[in-house]
């Protein structure tokens, strides 16, 4: 089970549904997964959570649903499904030679790792390659600003070249995707490979 159509759930949502009479984060909030709900027989089913969104109310320690088990957010990849146009640009890539640059996609915040990533690397096993961290974030907030000049002078104290990118076109962002040489997923420290389609042109 997935979250799926969130609905009332969040509070931004209410001003575009006027007919959300409850409450966010309340059963009937969920409307989809309320629905599906609704339709199982707890007593005779096994349901199993694999989180989509890191919500308290479907956390294991709230379990709004009851659900039976429900599967750690940081240990599984989450899948980019019904990303049709993003797999089209993908598969459109040039397969030419590749630049040296690595990708670092996520949203400029201490707990999506990238301060933690340039301090922990070993500068030698990077040497030649460029970190490019994508997101948005860094620029919105005093905090954010902070952030970014705390990356930049890490990978600066420690022989490493980094760049940060904010808010691009999906376009630039997919067009550099295809002539990297890879890109750098951490899932301890974030298990969604989809933020490398959405976070660098996500409005913080």
């Amino acid at each position: 089970m997935g979250t799926g159509k969130v609905g009332c759930a969040y509070e931004p949502a209410l001003k575009d549904l006027p007919s959300c009479t409850h409450k966010p984060m309340e059963k009937r909030s969920f409307v989809s997964l309320n629905a599906l709900d609704k339709q199982i027989d707890h007593d005779k089913a096994l349901t199993v959570h694999f989180p989509v969104r890191a919500l308290n109310a479907l956390s294991s320690e709230v379990n709004l649903f009851g659900f039976d088990h429900i599967v750690s957010d940081n240990s599984f990849f989450k899948p980019m499904g019904g990303k049709t146009e993003i797999m089209e640009l993908i598969k459109r890539c040039d397969q030419g030679e590749k630049s040296s640059d690595l990708l670092y996609i996520a949203r400029l915040f201490p707990y999506k790792g990238q301060l933690k990533f340039i301090e922990q690397a070993r500068p030698e096993l990077l040497r030649g390659h460029t970190i490019h961290f994508y997101g948005s974030g860094g620029r919105s907030t005093p905090e954010g600003r902070a952030y970014v000049k705390e990356i930049e002078a890490a990978g600066e104290r420690r022989g490493i070249r980094v760049k940060v990118h904010f808010l691009v076109t999906k376009q630039e962002l997919l067009a550099h995707v295809c002539r990297a040489a890879g890109q750098i997923l951490w899932p301890s420290m974030d298990s969604n490979p989809r933020a490398g389609a959405i976070s660098a042109f996500w409005h913080a």
